[in-house]
């Protein structure tokens, strides 16, 4: 249990380091390669998808990779839609700097 307890809190002290100097996520991206952003998004939300790491990538407000690590990935159910959208939709660009907490909702 404390093991958990001290995973979680270093994710949320990252995510917050995050939203306040994005420069790693720069880096991130330049490590990973911008030639197939698909992928990458993929391989992301299946492995850290509980976390919001790839919508961190993808480009989002900050509060959305908090609360996904708050309810682990939106009660275990959110991380598998997202993947199910990237893995059916060829176009993520709509996905892209999405600030909206469910990346498949519509424009309000």
């Amino acid at each position: 249990m404390k093991r958990r307890v001290l995973t979680l809190v270093f994710v949320l002290c990252s995510l917050v380091h995050w939203a306040a100097d994005p420069k790693p996520i720069r880096y991130f991206k330049k490590a990973l390669g911008d030639e197939n952003p698909r992928a990458v998004a993929i391989a992301l939300d299946i492995t850290l998808g509980y976390f919001g790491v790839h919508r961190m990538y993808l480009g989002t407000d900050p509060k959305v990779p908090i609360f996904y690590a708050l309810s682990m990935g939106g009660g275990g159910l959110l991380w598998l839609v997202d993947l199910g959208i990237l893995i059916a939709k060829k176009d993520i660009e709509p996905y892209i700097n999405n600030p909206r907490m469910f990346m498949w909702a519509g424009k309000n």
